[in-house]
This record gives C-alpha cells, sequence and structure tokens, in this order.
C-alpha cells in the first residue's frame, strides 16, 4: 500500500529542506520526493500539518553491530568493526591501535589538560567522530557544538532529546538530521540506505514538533 504524506518541512538530507513538501512511501521504501504538495490517485493519504520530518533516528543497536569500544591500552582486532575509544581514563600517548572516533565522550574519560594530552583534548583536536550521550548539560554539548566539526557529531542515548537540546543551542534542521543519524551511517557505510529523504532510501521516518513555525529556521 502506497503511503502519500503531505503538508511536512522535509529535511531532505544535511543541505536541503522543503518547508511544505510531500513524500510518496510503501511499507520499505520512499519512492518519490516532492518539494511541494500534491495530489496522487489511489494512494492513503496523511497531512503532516507541518511537522518537521526526518528520517528515522539512529537505531542504537546498529552501534554494537559496527562497532567496538576498547581502552587504549587494549590491542584489539575489530575486525570490519570500526574502533572508538571509550570507558577509559587514559591518555593519548597511550594509544597504539588505528580508531574512528570517540565513544561516550566526556564519559569516564580524562578532560583537558596542558601538561598530558587525553581522549577529550584528542577528540577536539583531530576530525574523527565522537558520540555524545544526549543527556549531557547543555552548556557541555555547546561547546562540541561549537569547537566540533559537525558532520562528525554522533547523538547516542535518547536522541530526541538530544535534537531538542541541540536545537535550543543553535543547531539547524539539517545539522540535527546529521547528528541524529547521517553521520553514524556514513561512519558506518549504511548511508546509501538510511540517513535522509532521498528516493529509494528506507521509509522509516521521524515526526517532532520543535518550533511553531517550521519556516522559522
Amino acid at each position: 500500500m502506497k503511503t502519500l504524506l503531505i503538508h511536512g518541512h522535509l529535511i531532505i538530507d544535511d543541505y536541503r529542506q522543503f518547508l511544505d513538501g510531500s513524500l510518496l512511501v510503501d511499507d520499505k521504501h520512499i519512492l518519490e520526493v516532492y518539494p511541494q504538495y500534491v495530489e496522487l490517485d489511489d494512494v492513503s493519504v496523511v497531512d503532516l500539518k507541518g511537522k518537521l520530518v526526518f528520517p528515522k533516528f539512529l537505531d542504537l543497536g546498529i552501534l554494537d553491530k559496527y562497532q567496538v569500544v576498547v581502552d587504549p591500552l587494549d590491542v584489539v582486532d575489530g575486525g570490519d568493526k570500526k574502533i572508538m575509544l571509550g570507558n577509559t581514563r587514559g591518555y593519548l600517548d597511550e594509544v597504539h591501535i588505528e580508531y574512528d572516533g570517540y565513544y561516550d565522550l566526556f564519559n569516564n574519560m580524562t578532560g583537558f589538560s596542558i601538561e598530558r594530552f587525553g581522549l577529550v583534548n584528542g577528540a577536539f583536536n583531530d576530525d574523527r567522530y565522537v558520540e555524545l550521550d544526549s543527556s549531557l548539560d547543555e552548556t557541555i554539548l555547546s561547546v562540541v557544538y561549537r569547537l566540533k566539526r559537525k558532520d562528525r557529531i554522533i547523538l547516542i542515548g535518547n536522541i530526541e532529546e538530544g535534537i531538542r537540546k541541540m536545537y535550543k543551542i543553535g543547531a539547524n534542521f539539517n545539522e540535527l538530521l546529521m547528528m541524529s543519524g547521517l553521520n553514524a551511517y556514513r561512519l558506518f557505510g549504511l548511508d546509501k540506505q538510511r540517513g535522509s529523504l532521498i528516493k529509494g532510501k528506507s521509509s522509516a521516518i521521524e515526526q517532532i514538533l520543535l518550533v511553531q513555525s517550521p519556516s522559522s529556521k
């Protein structure tokens, strides 16, 4: 059965959005994306009434499937999985493995230091990915948002909570899309199937009301 979603503020990918767009979907895939309101025959119709529409937020179960979290002192063969440093108070000079990013930044990690760099120092001094728990204080999230590349931030935990906090901090809708899913899917090589509202990709979506007027950002 095909469903036409109308009057949605569609956040398409990391640079496009349609203020009053329409989506034609079935139970698995996006069939068409329209930048405006359309009418079609032989479809069921759902009026989104101006709500923001994102691709489905990151499935946290994917983290366990596609990455392994290690201590810098560990010697780990992650196989095809991405290697993330985390759950440790070790220092960067103790790291002797190739890795892709930092898991659960700030949690049980050595903080900023000018004498000896810990993992938090590393996260802000390279372009690797950082995974942030959405329960972190807005002040801390704001620091990461201001200093880190937006295409390297991945929200974990309660992602809708994280989106609301990041929006309050100043993130725009396309940045929210990246942080809530697309960045992780790019890291894991899954962005061809999910993470953006593009024809042929997963039809799983999220509807969220962040502002009363969806054209305000």
